[in-house]
């Protein structure tokens, strides 16, 4: 009976490990960090949203689709925010949405991965990797991207003291 019992158990915690998990949107979220003028300017993206599998020991069958909305941008500024979201930088009119969806996900060790896949921003797609790690339910990403291979530029003297380079943080919990 016993094990029965365990037999019951070990199975129940299979099917559960290859089930898929949303993401929930109000816990997930991009910060990211860039310089302007040579200054650190931090903001985040709220309202992602998507679905995760990941299965350690089948990781070739896990997979990550998220998206992030354009209209979640809050720097702290909202002057700034509205500005991001016109056409010379997100284009949110035209481009709503950025999303990522992954192609493999490796283990590195313990509770630590590497994903590849194509993020897309408005309209070029790119392959990146993510660093991440899964801890106590959530994951929490990094990976960095030039802006100005997503077209997310201007060319106007305004623009000149902002950085290229753009440092990414994710947090994604699941429901």
């Amino acid at each position: 009976m016993k094990r029965l019992f365990l037999t019951g158990i070990r199975l129940f915690t299979g099917l559960c490990s290859f089930a898929q998990s949303q993401i929930d949107r109000a816990e997930s979220r991009a910060i990211f960090t860039i310089k302007n003028l040579g200054v650190k300017v931090e903001g985040q993206i709220r309202g992602m949203s998507g679905e995760v599998k990941i299965i350690d020991d089948k990781l070739e069958e896990s997979y990550v689709n998220a998206v992030l909305e354009i209209r979640g941008i809050r720097t702290g500024i909202k002057q700034r925010d509205l500005h991001l979201m016109e056409e010379r930088f997100f284009d949110k009119s035209k481009y709503p949405q950025l999303t990522f969806k992954s192609s493999s996900i490796t283990k590195k060790e313990d509770n630590k991965y590497l994903m590849i896949g194509n993020l897309t921003i408005k309209d070029v797609t790119k392959k990146i990797e993510v660093d991440f790690v899964k801890t106590d339910g959530k994951y929490f990403g990094t990976f960095s991207i030039n802006r100005k291979d997503y077209n997310v530029h201007n060319s106007d003297l305004l623009t000149k003291g902002i950085s290229d380079q753009v440092s990414v943080k994710l947090e994604v919990k699941l429901q």
